[in-house]
């Protein structure tokens, strides 16, 4: 699932549970995904390629244990409801978000614990990039309308889809085509996406969320 559809996440959450601070349920969505950039950047993880990128179907996550496997997202919600008392089932669940989207759309990468079982799981939609793009995007619109969010976080939501859309469709070249030679800068690619989305998402809600004053409502120099 991509970026922006994680961080989106965290404002159906908030619905849910509006005494949790948005930002922490941000950083939920996103905590695997995190761990994920670090664990790639450190080798722990790696992905592999194809000899030409054309689609995400020519991107394989292959080794991912630590940060997307079943056990971990358990473990780490686990700790996230011990932890954060009252505020730990909504940031749990925004942890276990970021796993059920992926199984959803990714191969069979995501491996049920660290090591010991070779089973792993995926719906496999990433191999049909078209209908994973569609999926993404009615997923991405469904959210916004839950939400009833604001123009501006649909116009994010619309922009940030098509452009990932190159990574889905063979006629036209993106920056994917670039990971046949250097399959690392993906998870920079991830972290930019990232860094941009969350506060993005952030301020997007928070506008949305403001209190407006009514124009038949008297101003504070009216009622002094």
């Amino acid at each position: 699932m991509n970026a922006m559809n994680h961080a989106i996440t965290a404002i159906a959450l908030k619905k849910k549970f509006d005494y949790v601070p948005l930002a922490w349920l941000l950083v939920s969505v996103q905590l695997m995904e995190l761990l994920w950039i670090a664990f790639n950047w450190l080798g722990f993880e790696y992905i592999s390629v194809e000899s030409e990128v054309h689609t995400i179907a020519d991107i394989h996550l292959t080794h991912m244990p630590y940060s997307h496997s079943i056990a971990s997202a358990v473990l780490l919600a686990g700790i996230a409801y011990l932890v954060f008392r009252r505020a730990g089932l909504a940031i749990g669940l925004g942890i276990l978000s970021h796993l059920v989207l992926d199984l959803m759309t990714h191969m069979p990468d995501i491996a049920v614990v660290w090591f010991g079982w070779d089973l792993e799981l995926g719906t496999g939609i990433y191999g049909l990039p078209l209908i994973a793009f569609t999926f993404e995007t009615v997923y991405g619109l469904a959210i916004w309308r839950y939400v009833r969010g604001s123009i501006g976080l649909l116009m994010a939501i619309v922009v940030f889809q098509l452009g990932t859309l190159s990574a889905h469709v063979t006629w036209i070249s993106g920056i994917e085509a670039s990971l046949a030679d250097n399959p690392g800068m993906l998870a920079t690619g991830v972290a930019i996406q990232i860094a941009v989305t969350l506060p993005l998402v952030w301020w997007l809600s928070r506008r949305s969320s403001a209190p407006r004053v009514s124009a038949t409502s008297p101003s504070f120099a009216e009622s002094a």
